[in-house]
């Protein structure tokens, strides 16, 4: 049996939980062939998630026709080139998804996991494969809130196409496209040594804080620099992987992290009980949701822009605030269910 993953190029957070689910289903039924469909200029990206063995068992084909929501940098949507590319692509709809069937045709798959191309899932759908859209996050909805109802309606068409929308804890999708199933939180958790990656980074102040923006190079935002008698020492992903720490391994031997809302940072910092400082994101979507989540782990500090002048203020905040760790069994559960799908069909 053979599952294709198509997972859009949009962040990495998509790329995240598909690589756990994978790995979950290669540990408990390796008979299970899996196929992934991502931008094959972007093959790096897969050195983040899976080790040299295990890109061995995968294989890496062409990615699915999908737009994401093009972005001004790590914060701002880009309206009107969102409005542009989508006019133009539900334009040649028809096109783009005899592109699709041709590519979904070749690779002959039983089961499609689409994350979240709705491209993908309508040609998959008209070819008889089971589908199902997996995410925390779709794009008809940001496209609602950006003020773009009728490209959002015809998306929510698309969507429709799949049997199923599961959504990760948690999650912004809609309930009533089509069947839903929400199951637990998808990320990963840190076994390594956290005090001795706090002396391999030098950390010398009470505290340290991770400050990441998204994205493998993560961020040095020039505003996010303290005085120089600030009780806390601030570190970027840069600076992690220059002193050879892994992201995950850094984010859980800080103290806090600097964010704005997304769903890998945020879930993996409440699984390790790291507070979030939030940074605020007005125009996407899924922060409401995200941000909830984080007040109900007592996990969110929501950014002040005195914490700058004042960070002794932010001290006292990351100190004062204890996020309950969460489980993160997503993963599995979603392992299990796919599994039980194609017995089903079988």
């Amino acid at each position: 049996m053979r599952i294709l993953f198509d997972v859009t190029a949009h962040g990495f957070g998509h790329l995240a939980i598909c690589a756990a689910v994978i790995k979950a289903i290669w540990h408990q039924f390796p008979n299970i062939q899996i196929m992934l469909g991502y931008d094959l200029k972007k093959k790096a990206d897969l050195d983040h998630f899976f080790d040299g063995d295990e890109q061995m068992l995968l294989r890496h084909v062409e990615g699915p026709f999908d737009l994401g929501i093009p972005m001004h940098g790590a914060f701002g949507v880009d309206h009107q080139r969102t409005k542009q590319v989508y006019d133009e692509a539900l334009g040649q709809m028809a096109s783009h998804l005899d592109d699709e069937r041709r590519r979904l045709t070749r690779l002959k798959p039983d089961l499609l996991v689409s994350s979240i191309s709705p491209w993908s899932l309508a040609a998959g759908h008209s070819l008889s494969i089971p589908t199902v859209a997996f995410s925390s996050v779709e794009w008809s909805q940001q496209l609602q809130t950006m003020g773009l109802a009728s490209q959002a309606s015809e998306l929510r068409n698309l969507y429709a196409h799949a049997d199923f929308m599961v959504g990760t804890t948690p999650h912004a999708c809609p309930t009533d496209i089509t069947q839903m199933k929400t199951i637990p939180p998808i990320g990963r958790k840190s076994e390594a040594n956290h005090h001795q990656i706090r002396r391999q980074l030098g950390v010398q102040k009470p505290l340290a804080v991770l400050v990441t923006f998204g994205g493998w190079e993560g961020s040095d935002p020039e505003s996010w620099k303290l005085c120089k008698d600030a009780p806390i020492e601030l570190f970027t992903p840069r600076m992690l992987r220059a002193s050879g720490v892994s992201f995950l391994g850094g984010l859980a031997a800080m103290d806090a992290v600097v964010t704005k809302p997304g769903y890998g940072t945020y879930v993996e910092a409440l699984i390790h009980g790291k507070p979030i400082i939030s940074m605020p994101r007005h125009d996407w979507w899924e922060a409401q949701c995200l941000d909830a989540f984080a007040q109900a782990h007592q996990g969110l500090i929501k950014f002040e822009p005195r914490f700058l002048k004042e960070p002794h203020a932010l001290a006292d905040a990351i100190s004062a605030t204890n996020p309950t760790p969460i489980k993160a069994e997503g993963d599995n559960v979603m392992a299990n269910w796919l599994h039980g799908m194609i017995l089903a069909r079988t």
